[in-house]
């Protein structure tokens, strides 16, 4: 079997990416974060929560299947927990516990893991007929939640130049805009969610005092 292109969608540790020699630049945040799909009472339904504190930020989203909530929390700046390391509901009801006051309760967890965030991008999104799309091309926080978005992004823009360029409408040099036009939105979604990201999670007192007191003050006003 062969084929004329190959579109890697195949994530932050892609395959197509690493065979096409493209290099993946950036780093990893310090952090460890927890993610988990749970139920839990004292939160509202059908809205997303954030609970705001000097350390960080505990977020609910909700989620409906396979569990009601989709829980996202920071551990402390000095918690060193591996991302690999097993984890059990009494760790995330703890940090809950610290974020809430003590005002949610979790229970019947589908699925909790520890894991670390990155900020890298490609060095190009092509590499003669290899392209590269979605987290295959940039990784970020989830800060502004415009990770989704940017990777169909990628794939609108990819899509229609090749199927163009395959039906013999167009040259293929219309295939050589597709790294000038998604490239530059790439790097402008990991400058801004770096920065949010920093925002967020900074230690520093002027910034916890915006992000604790100013923000909480400022955003229901909007």
């Amino acid at each position: 079997m062969s084929a004329r292109y190959v579109a890697g969608c195949d994530g932050g540790h892609s395959s197509v990416r690493r065979l096409a020699g493209i290099r993946f630049e950036g780093s990893s945040y310090p952090q460890t974060f927890v993610l988990a799909d749970t139920e839990a009472d004292g939160v509202e339904p059908g809205a997303a929560h954030v609970f705001l504190s000097e350390t960080g930020m505990l977020f609910f989203f909700p989620l409906g299947t396979p569990a009601t909530w989709r829980l996202l929390a920071m551990r402390p700046p000095a918690d060193r927990t591996p991302q690999d390391a097993p984890l059990v509901l009494d760790e995330v009801q703890a940090l809950a516990t610290t974020y809430t006051g003590g005002t949610v309760r979790l229970y019947d967890p589908v699925w909790m893991t520890n894991f670390r965030l990155h900020h890298r991008a490609a060095t190009h999104y092509r590499a003669g007929p290899v392209f590269l799309a979605g987290d295959a091309a940039h990784v970020h926080s989830p800060a502004g939640a415009q990770g989704m978005n940017t990777g169909i992004q990628d794939a609108v823009n990819l899509g229609w130049k090749l199927a163009l360029t395959l039906r013999g409408v167009t040259d293929a040099a219309l295939l050589d805009t597709y790294e000038a036009e998604r490239a530059p939105i790439g790097r402008m979604v990991l400058r801004f969610t770096d920065r949010a990201f920093t925002i967020a999670t900074s230690t520093k007192p002027v910034v916890r005092f915006a992000r604790t007191r100013l923000g909480p003050a400022v955003i229901p006003l909007r």
